[in-house]
């Protein structure tokens, strides 16, 4: 039984990193989620655009403020000399003449009051809020992505390092039978069979290897990490225990991402139809008042500066949209469309109340078909390693061929990696139902976990 009991503890802790491994730097699920962030493009456009709806909700005041113009103005003239005029009785001047200096300026100020304008500061409060569901529902794209990737990445390493043990394991095989080989005990075809034994684990392990490799290129290119870093362990797996989902539904649906940027869609709609409706009947009131002023001094008065006009004018003008009282005018239909938005966005509201109660549905469908698969996993891979002992011995004592003892290895590597497969199934299901229901997986394990030992 030399080395199975080393092979079967290292099995069962094929989760910890090999000692190479040990050296690099450990990247946690927030600090790679925190990069993703900094270097994800649609994140910082949802970013810029929710910047932008703030300043203008900000800006509310200035739909009330009235449009300024000033204006100003200097002007001057000069005659030279051999100039002729009726005045100088046809004599041509001998001097250069300036005609004066002339100054002007001018203030005007306007403001144009319709019916869009009363409801203004709700389409900018509803603008902001939907950009701020834009950024919430980029970062949730972009956090499912990276935590998928990330517990995969970290399967995949677990993989290569299950597949190293087993290389170790298939050697120390190889090197009994060749000893047994060497005493006479074993025909050449078992040494043989070893020795392909040994091939066939060093394909597994760069195959291994090079699915980690590709899996860390691409995600390091996702979430702007250079250096070479290790994932964090797999956490414990926790079993999870749910009541009805028209429960879990009533206790989260409003406060999902889902649920709020469907209401806030059918506000907009609705604010929407109120604006069409105020401005078709709503006048439009148009002030204006000018300030205008015009002076200046010439060689007829010394040059002396005098104040030449000035004086205030105003206006105010009233219209009113009849044709919005047309039936079929372009005011109508607009009137038309709006209220067919209202219709839409609360059929859209409807189906997402539905979609959603219908996630959760088959989230806790897929975590409870998880835990049992998980149960069964656990079971399979006590008998393989019991299993596997046995073929050891069997094969130390020469009552067993090396193809035998390779095909129990393969099948505990098997159930080695299918147990992981379910555990991270179980996993990253738990953190997708956790982003469906607007929460932490912490704070989901917390109020769904179950007492007692899963293991």
């Amino acid at each position: 039984m030399r080395n199975v009991f080393t092979f079967l503890l290292s099995l069962a802790l094929f989760l910890a990193p090999v000692a190479a491994a040990d050296e690099l730097p450990v990247i946690t699920l927030d600090e790679a989620l925190e990069s993703a962030e900094a270097s994800s493009i649609s994140l910082q456009q949802a970013r810029i655009l929710l910047e932008q709806t703030m300043r203008n909700q900000n800006a509310v005041m200035t739909t009330f403020m009235p449009d300024l113009t000033l204006t100003a103005g200097l002007s001057t003239g000069a005659t030279f000399p051999g100039n002729v005029s009726l005045s100088s009785g046809m004599t041509p001047s001998t001097t250069t003449e300036f005609s004066g200096l002339n100054v002007s300026a001018g203030l005007s100020a306007s403001f144009s009051f319709n019916g869009t304008m009363i409801t203004d500061a709700e389409t900018r409060r509803i603008a902001k809020e939907g950009a701020s569901l834009t950024y919430a529902s980029s970062y949730r794209q972009v956090s499912n992505s990276i935590t998928d990737t990330y517990w995969t990445l970290a399967a995949y390493k677990a993989s290569e390092d299950t597949a190293r043990l087993s290389l170790e394991n298939a050697q120390t095989s190889y090197q009994s039978a060749q000893e047994m080989y060497d005493a006479g005990l074993a025909d050449e075809l078992t040494l043989r069979e070893a020795e392909l034994m040994v091939q066939q684990a060093e394909i597994q392990v760069q195959t291994s290897a090079d699915t980690y490799a590709r899996s860390m290129s691409a995600f390091k290119n996702a979430t702007g990490i250079e250096e070479d870093f290790v994932t964090e362990p797999i956490p414990e797996t926790v079993f999870l225990s749910f009541p009805s989902p028209e429960e879990i539904y009533a206790d989260y649906a409003d406060a999902t991402l889902d649920i709020r940027t469907a209401r806030n869609s059918l506000l907009s709609a609705q604010n929407g139809l109120n604006t069409a409706n105020i401005a078709s009947y709503v006048p439009i009131i148009t002030v204006g008042v000018n300030y205008n002023y015009a002076g200046g001094a010439g060689a007829n008065n010394n040059w002396n500066y005098n104040h030449q006009t000035h004086g205030l004018t105003g206006s105010v003008n009233l219209s009113l949209p009849i044709d919005a009282m047309i039936p079929g005018s372009s005011e109508d239909m607009q009137r038309k469309d709006a209220k067919d938005a209202v219709s839409i966005a609360s059929l859209s509201l409807k189906n997402a109340q539905d979609t959603l109660l219908e996630d959760i549905r088959q989230s806790v469908m897929t975590i409870d078909q998880n835990q049992k698969t998980i149960e069964m996993e656990k079971t399979r891979l006590e008998t393989e390693e019991k299993t596997f002992a046995l073929a050891q011995e069997s094969f130390e004592a020469g009552l067993m061929t090396a193809a035998d003892l390779n095909t129990r290895r393969n099948s505990l590597l098997s159930a080695q990696l299918s147990l992981l497969t379910a555990e991270l199934n179980q996993l990253v299901a738990s953190y997708d139902l956790s982003y469906k229901l607007g929460i932490s997986l912490e704070d989901l394990q917390n109020q769904y976990g179950t007492t007692g030992d899963n293991d």
